[in-house]
């Protein structure tokens, strides 16, 4: 294994999955956002560990098939996977703000430990949270 374009392929993918929560719509803010991101300043920054005695212990769909692993996994590991639920996910999310001009608002609730702002999401007098897990879209971890 190639370490570094290990190291370079996790920081495109987490790169992509923290883009995908957000469009942003005013050009200054896009282009801060942007040039962030060209320096490789995430939020939070990526970590890679790697831990040179490692052995697998098989593919997540593997683990579950034998017992080993709860079934829900499949679902969950398979974000940025073609046609896997992240994408499901993210179209809904995406028809669900709506496109230009449309209003969304935040009601903050808590922080969590990482320090980021919970919040209730609403579009069109809808709650976007309630809405993606009620079409198991989301999950409410608690």
């Amino acid at each position: 294994m190639d370490v570094f374009s290990f190291h370079d392929r996790v920081v495109e993918d987490y790169g992509q999955f923290s883009r995908s929560f957000t469009q942003i719509k005013a050009s200054d803010l896009q282009q801060f956002v942007d040039g962030s991101y060209g320096k490789g300043e995430y939020w939070p920054s990526p970590l890679i560990q790697l831990n040179p005695s490692f052995v697998s212990g098989g593919a997540i769909g593997e683990l579950v098939e034998a017992g080993l692993l709860h079934p829900e996994c499949s679902r969950i590991f398979r974000w940025g996977k073609d046609n896997g639920p992240g994408q499901e996910a993210t179209a809904m999310l995406r028809s669900m703000v709506g496109g230009a001009g449309a209003v969304v608002t935040l009601m903050p609730q808590q922080t969590d430990r990482y320090s980021r702002t919970v919040a209730e999401v609403f579009a069109g007098g809808q709650n976007v949270n309630l809405e993606m897990v009620r079409q198991g879209q989301a999950y409410a971890y608690r």
